[in-house]
């Protein structure tokens, strides 16, 4: 009633979408699926400003969606964008995603995530935990392309054209702050 229109959706792999768990081929494939969602708000919604919101992996490839296909965005909104994490941090399982990631995309390995890090409170710990759509999988496709992402995000965010909202707890440690503010200063 007051005007605007809220969308959301699953990433592929993700939530209530088919296929592998976790899972994605490529940038470029999440990247039109994206491209897609605005399309479809922009038919059902004409003359309404577009912001492109996303959280954690989301924001990522908000961000990196946004670099190469924002014109028309009136805003992206991001928060706990995935540029920095503790992911990285495993020398083992980057080695393996940068050999493999495209022999293999299919390969399916745990994340290494820390759920007990999704929130201080225990009871939404617990919700998360119990949820069935929640996984701690990623395929090498889906780790090369989140890869991609992020160097791209660093290499082209002086091409970063619509205006930028980028909130990141201190406290996050799936996701590092220090990710944000090294986007944030290019």
């Amino acid at each position: 009633a007051a005007g605007y229109a809220l969308y959301g959706f699953d990433l592929r792999g993700h939530g209530q979408t088919g296929g592998p768990r976790g899972h994605f081929s490529s940038l470029e494939a999440v990247m039109q699926d994206i491209r897609q969602f605005i399309e479809f708000q922009r038919q059902n919604n004409p003359g309404l400003p577009v912001f492109l919101y996303g959280h954690s992996l989301g924001g990522l490839l908000s961000l990196a969606y946004a670099i190469q296909y924002g014109e028309g965005l009136t805003g992206v909104i991001v928060s706990g964008a995935g540029l920095r994490s503790p992911v990285l941090e495993q020398k083992g399982k980057v080695a393996l995603v940068n050999l493999l990631g495209s022999l293999l995309p299919g390969l399916t390995i745990p994340t290494g995530l820390d759920s007990q890090m999704i929130s201080r409170d225990s009871a939404v710990v617990q919700k998360y935990l119990e949820d069935p759509l929640v996984h701690g999988k990623s395929s090498l496709g889906l780790a090369k392309a989140a890869s991609s992402a992020i160097d791209l995000c660093f290499a082209r965010a002086g091409e970063f054209k619509p205006p930028l909202l980028i909130m990141h707890g201190k406290a996050d440690r799936n996701t590092y702050a220090s990710g944000s503010v090294e986007f944030a200063k290019l």
